[in-house]
């Protein structure tokens, strides 16, 4: 449980209401005692969170929560070559005085995909920024439109750096964005 959760759930505890909106049904599940799933502004179904997660009525909450990554399918392995698209060794990266990265190697060979996760601010954009030689129109899926992320999927690239591509997406979004990068 990160921080915020834990001091929302103390304030519910010292008698406050609780109203939290939200994709990630993990945070819904743990911290919820009554949903209400809603699709283009209409409640779908509503019930004690037990019993919505454990026996879903409507199409639309068994696909939401089926499209939770717990629930993806496992990835297809890698059959192709191993050329390399994109190496570092040793990079170390800093911005306004501050240190993002340090002695960091990599390798990405053809087929791959390598995540990159952390908290904001700890540098992951900053980290493409160094690894991409250019930025043709600042290419990120979590900044531009799903349909520039379609576009760039077109081209077949070798290596893509998708910032945040399923920032501020549903469930449903998130697995298709995914699926579509995969």
């Amino acid at each position: 449980m990160n921080c915020a959760t834990a001091l929302l759930l103390g304030e519910l505890r010292k008698g406050g209401g609780l109203l939290v909106i939200t994709h990630d049904l993990a945070l819904a599940r743990m911290i919820g005692r009554r949903m209400i799933v809603l699709r283009q502004g209409a409640v779908v179904e509503t019930g004690t969170t037990a019993e919505v997660f454990a026996k879903p009525k409507a199409g639309y909450t068994r696909d939401l929560i089926a499209a939770n990554p717990q629930h993806w399918p496992a990835p297809v392995p890698h059959s192709g070559s191993d050329d390399t698209v994109l190496q570092a060794q040793g990079l170390a990266l800093s911005r306004g005085g501050q240190r993002q990265v340090q002695g960091l190697d990599l390798a990405l060979k053809t087929g791959r995909i390598l995540g990159v996760t952390g908290p904001s601010g700890c540098g992951k954009i900053s980290l493409g920024d160094v690894l991409l030689a250019h930025r043709p129109g600042a290419v990120s899926g979590g900044e531009l439109p799903r349909l520039a992320l379609l576009r760039t999927m077109l081209a077949k690239p070798r290596f893509l750096f998708a910032d945040e591509p399923t920032s501020r997406l549903d469930p449903i979004t998130q697995r298709e964005v995914i699926g579509m990068l995969a």
